[in-house]
């Protein structure tokens, strides 16, 4: 990844990063709105359970569809075969959006069964209000469908960002229809935005996509090639349903305990692990995966690889402990900056931020495995991720059940995050088959280890400097982050571990 192509993913990378960080600022910006106008009750909890099963299908098809169309699509194009490429996007634009249709129609057919799985504790009247949200949501499969589409060709030509302007969307559309509509249709309002956001960017994608490949019609199930999509797909639905069902169970599990925990669960992903997902994680993966496609089709060496691939881990490990100091250090006073008004209290602030913390120490084995993953779909073994993802929902339910006992929704948390992790190892284990050796070396290791330190000190340190502010929260908020940000770059220098500065040096030239 030197000379051109090495300036061009940094290039992309920023854009990503500026794009997703705005993305997630309207993000957070659209939940301190509906915060604000709906707080965390039974009410919000039946709508985020119907929001999360059809995100959940929509994410299994976006997530399936993007990874198997963009390695067939790459390799077709890496060996000069352009018009076989363009012909499978074609067949994929015929077979998944007539797939996404029969999944309407099912979850349509079956909504009530559906209702009653996810509100175990619900009420018929709950369980008939859950049942019309998830018909009227349901329309949302076929976005997704077409935009992992999208996003498979754009992303196979370098074009990242349109594909991750979903949020601007998104949460553009929601802030304005809960202001516009919330005090004559309620939550309904939610609903409005959330299809209109969607609907906008799957129409802006599928233009853009238009303009590389021109749309025609191609019978999937006579062309050869458009088999080997199909063929990794099948194992990537499996592994995105079992993890995103895991995700599921939870809210399941949760929608048992008192009211509101499902509302507090949703909360704090989304500013927690979503956030890092989105802004660090999602960015490197997006660039990578067409890259690492690129460099087995090529045939680089096993050697180069690895040590392109810990180059990548020691800057992203770098990045997600400055993140972790900073949400044990200031991510109290962060939630109450976005969260805390209208009818979101300080109750559910404290609810959200124990349970945000739960999530944080899982940050970079979700980057680990996240990168991992990607790695095993360029040498086309979709497999492995599908096992051991099916592993990791097995453990993560047994733990949430047993922990959530103890700890009530915290133990819900806890268990993603140990899961989470045991996955990490088990992809550690199969990647070895595919490049003969561990995928981090002993440098990166000992970076690991020096950054645990450095990370342990300066949460410490940001802690007691906060304890001794007796400002506003949103000014503490802010002296405590610059404090926590300065003084982890300062530490990281002292140590020499430069990847953060070395990435900085490439951005600057």
């Amino acid at each position: 990844m030197e000379g051109n192509s090495s300036k061009g993913l940094i290039k992309n990378g920023i854009a990503i990063s500026i794009i997703v960080f705005w993305g997630k600022f309207l993000g957070f910006a659209k939940q301190a709105v509906i915060a604000w106008a709906f707080g965390a009750n039974g009410a919000t909890d039946i709508y985020f359970a119907a929001d999360s099963f059809i995100a959940m299908l929509g994410q299994i098809q976006g997530a399936s569809i993007g990874p198997s169309v963009l390695t067939q699509y790459v390799r077709l194009k890496e060996e000069g075969k352009n018009g076989t490429a363009n012909q499978v996007v074609r067949a994929g634009y015929f077979f998944f959006p007539l797939l996404a249709i029969l999944l309407i129609i099912i979850t349509i057919l079956f909504s009530r069964e559906i209702s009653i799985s996810l509100g175990i504790s619900y009420s018929e009247l709950q369980r008939h209000e859950l049942q019309k949200f998830l018909i009227l949501l349901s329309p949302v499969i076929l976005f997704t469908s077409l935009t992992g589409m999208a996003q498979g060709v754009l992303d196979g030509n370098n074009q990242f960002v349109p594909s991750k302007l979903l949020s601007l969307f998104f949460s553009l559309s929601i802030i304005l229809s809960v202001l516009i509509f919330h005090k004559h249709y309620g939550i309904l309002s939610m609903l409005f935005g959330f299809l209109t956001g969607y609907f906008l960017h799957t129409v802006y994608v599928t233009f853009q996509t238009h303009k590389i490949v021109r749309y025609k019609f191609v019978n999937p199930f006579k062309m050869r090639e458009f088999n080997v999509v199909i063929r990794s797909f099948i194992p990537l639905v499996v592994g995105n349903s079992i993890v995103d069902l895991g995700h599921i169970i939870d809210k399941i599990i949760a929608s048992s305990m008192e009211e509101g925990s499902v509302s507090y669960l949703y909360y704090s992903q989304v500013v927690s692990s979503d956030l890092v997902n989105a802004v660090i994680i999602t960015t490197i993966g997006t660039i990578l995966l067409p890259q690492l496609t690129r460099s087995v089709v090529s045939g680089m060496s096993k050697k180069n690889l690895v040590e392109d691939l810990n180059d990548i881990l020691r800057v992203v490990f770098s990045l997600i402990i400055m993140v972790i100091c900073l949400y044990f250090s200031a991510g109290e006073d962060m939630i109450r900056v976005f969260f805390e008004r209208g009818n979101f209290n300080s109750t559910a602030s404290g609810y959200v931020y124990g349970i945000v913390l739960c999530y944080a120490v899982g940050f970079g084995f979700i980057a680990y495995r996240e990168i991992l993953v990607k790695l095993h779909y360029a040498f086309q073994d979709t497999v492995a991720p599908m096992v051991n993802g099916i592993l990791g929902v097995v453990l993560n339910l047994v733990l949430s059940i047993e922990l959530s006992k103890i700890i009530g929704v915290y133990g819900i948390a806890i268990a993603t995050t140990i899961s989470i992790a045991v996955v990490g190892m088990l992809l550690t284990r199969s990647m070895k088959k595919h490049i003969g050796t561990l995928p981090i070396n002993k440098i990166t290791g000992i970076c690991i280890i020096k950054l645990l330190i450095i990370g342990t000190v300066v949460t410490i340190t940001g802690i007691l400097f906060k304890s001794m502010l007796h400002v506003n929260f949103v000014i503490r908020m802010i002296l405590v982050s610059t404090i926590i940000i300065i003084l982890y770059l300062t530490l990281l220098y002292f140590f020499k571990e430069r990847s953060i500065f070395k990435l900085a040096r490439k951005i600057q030239r």
